[in-house]
């Protein structure tokens, strides 16, 4: 089978084609085939099986875009990326998708065993939820469960740094030695060394 309903969108020295209708009940991808003309500097994909969460971005090879598991998801999206060496220098406007169907009809009833659907709103207020859970699992505002505030706050700042890494310092301090006490952490500076203990 072939699908070839993939919109265009140029930025600057990126095309960019990719599909709002989904490629359905995708089995394996064989090839892909497009009309590309002149030079890139790259040419990308990346797919998705809900228009939501996606794939990293992949060298466009026949052997990478023949390589994505579907994993019997019913819905496919992809974004293929082309980045031009220069304005004007090249062009592409269609890509085919040429893949093998799955032999059983899947419909999104059966791709969310967790669930019995009765009518197809239902899919689309499940996938709704199954973003909403897993939106408050990955949460992207914090790393390693603490919020960028955390990671800027100087009482979790520890170790040695030397004087040469903060401009001017050196100059400043040129001829003094001692211990500072500051916000609850001792800075002590010696022999160009400034040493933070908390």
């Amino acid at each position: 089978m072939q699908f070839s309903s993939f919109s265009r969108l140029e930025e600057d020295l990126t095309i960019t084609l990719y599909n709002d209708i989904p490629v359905e009940n995708v089995l394996t991808v064989k090839y892909y085939n497009d009309d590309s003309n002149g030079t890139f500097t790259k040419k990308e994909f990346r797919w998705s099986f809900n228009n939501a969460y996606w794939s990293s971005w992949e060298t466009l090879t026949q052997s990478a875009i023949s390589n994505i598991d579907t994993h019997s998801n019913y819905y496919l999206f992809l974004q293929i990326r082309y980045i031009l060496f220069a304005a004007d220098s090249g062009t592409v406007s269609k890509f085919y998708l040429n893949y093998k169907a799955n032999d059983v009809i899947t419909t999104p009833t059966t791709i969310h065993q967790n669930i019995e659907l009765s009518d197809s709103s239902a899919v689309l207020i499940h996938d709704y939820l199954q973003k909403y859970v897993i939106t408050k699992i990955i949460d992207a505002s914090t790393l390693g469960s603490y919020s960028g505030s955390w990671y800027l706050n100087r009482t979790h700042h520890i170790g040695q740094q030397p004087i040469s890494s903060i401009t001017g310092l050196e100059a400043a301090l040129t001829g003094w030695s001692g211990t500072i006490l500051l916000d609850g952490s001792t800075l002590t500076f010696k022999n160009g060394l400034l040493t933070i203990i908390t």
